[in-house]
C-alpha cells in the first residue's frame, strides 16, 4: 500500500517538479515526499495542544468556582487543606458522570443522624482500647470569633486520637475549682480507671486545678 501511495506521490512531484515556460524548463526545489505518518504525527500533536489548552481553561474555570464557593459561604481557608474536604472532592471527581449532591434536607436530616452513628460505632472501638491500653485525656483551649474561651477534650490511645467534646468554658475558666469540676467530669465520662493522665494548659489556674485532681482521684 506503501509503495502505490509512494510512487503516486513520485509522479506527482515529477509533474509538478518542472513548468514549461517557451523551450525553457523550470525545476521546482521544494516538492517532496511526504509519508502519511509524518502527517497522523502533525494532527496528534495539533491535538494534544488544543486538548492541554481546553483543559486548563477547564481547570481555572473549576479553581474559580471553588474559590467563589468559599468567598460567598465565609469558609475559612484552611478548609482546602482539610482531610474530610479532599477525600470529598477526590470521590466527586472519581463518580460516574452525573452525580447529584444531596439536598438541604439530606443534609440536615438523613446524612447527620448516619453521621452521628457512625461517629459512635467508631467512639466504641476506641473505648475498647482505652481500657485495655489507657489513654490520655488532652485539652486544648482557643478564643472564638466572639471571644468566648472554648475547650476542646480529645483522647489519645494506641488506637489513634479521638475528639470527644467542646465546652463553652467562658464562665469557669476563671477558677481553679471551677476547672478542676469541668476536668472531674471529662475523667468521669472516659472512666477513671482508663485515665492515665490528663494535658492541660500551662497557666496558674489549671495547675491547681490539675493538683486537685490528683487529690481526688485514684492515679493508676
Amino acid at each position: 500500500m506503501w509503495n502505490l501511495v509512494n510512487n503516486m506521490q513520485s509522479n506527482l512531484i515529477n509533474k509538478r517538479g518542472m513548468a514549461v515556460a517557451g523551450q525553457e524548463v523550470l525545476e521546482i526545489d521544494d516538492a517532496k515526499i511526504v509519508h502519511p505518518g509524518d502527517i497522523f504525527k502533525r494532527g496528534i500533536t495539533r491535538q494534544t495542544s488544543i486538548n492541554t489548552a481546553f483543559k486548563k481553561k477547564e481547570k481555572d474555570a473549576t479553581d474559580l468556582q471553588v474559590a467563589a464557593c468559599f468567598y460567598n459561604n465565609a469558609i475559612p481557608f484552611n478548609v482546602i487543606k482539610d482531610i474530610e474536604f479532599i477525600k470529598m472532592c477526590e470521590m466527586v471527581a472519581g463518580f460516574s458522570k452525573g452525580y447529584k449532591l444531596p439536598t438541604y434536607r439530606d443534609i440536615r436530616d438523613k446524612l447527620l443522624k448516619k453521621k452521628v452513628e457512625k461517629t459512635h460505632k467508631i467512639l466504641e472501638e476506641h473505648k475498647k482500647d482505652w481500657k485495655k491500653f489507657g489513654c490520655t485525656i488532652m485539652t486544648d483551649g482557643r478564643n472564638d470569633d466572639q471571644r468566648r474561651t472554648i475547650i476542646n477534650f480529645l483522647v489519645n490511645s494506641p488506637k489513634g486520637t479521638f475528639f470527644l467534646k467542646s465546652i463553652d468554658a467562658s464562665s469557669i475558666s476563671k477558677t481553679a475549682h471551677k476547672v478542676f469540676q469541668m476536668m472531674d467530669d471529662i475523667v468521669e465520662e472516659v472512666s477513671e480507671e482508663n485515665v492515665i493522665q490528663m494535658v492541660t494548659d500551662n497557666a496558674a489556674n489549671y495547675k491547681l486545678a490539675g493538683q486537685m485532681l490528683m487529690d481526688n482521684r485514684v492515679v493508676y
